[in-house]
C-alpha cells in the first residue's frame, strides 16, 4: 500500500495583532506526495511541522490551488499522511 501526503492550506487574516483563520477562496487540499518524496529526509520531516518554512513552501508545489499560491495574508499548511 503506497503512502499519499495531502497538504491543507489554512488562510488567515490579521485582526488586531492576531492571525485569525478566514474562509478559503477555493479548494484547500492537494496532493504533495511527489514533492515530499523528492525532499531530503530532514526537509521532509520539517515539512510535516505546521508553520515551518518547508511546510509553507508547499504552497508553491505543482498541485497547489492558484488562490493559495497567491495568498497575501498570513497562513499555515498542515500535511497529513493517507494510505
Amino acid at each position: 500500500m503506497s503512502v499519499k501526503w495531502i497538504a491543507t492550506f489554512h488562510p488567515q487574516a490579521w485582526i488586531g495583532d492576531q492571525a485569525v483563520e478566514v474562509d478559503p477562496e477555493g479548494e484547500t487540499k492537494w496532493d504533495v506526495t511527489g514533492k515530499l518524496e523528492s525532499m531530503s529526509e530532514k526537509d521532509r520531516q520539517e515539512a510535516l511541522v505546521p508553520e515551518s518554512y518547508e511546510a509553507d513552501a508547499l504552497r508553491y508545489s505543482e498541485n497547489a490551488p492558484a488562490w493559495a499560491t497567491n495568498w497575501y495574508g498570513p497562513f499555515y499548511i498542515e500535511v497529513e499522511e493517507r494510505s
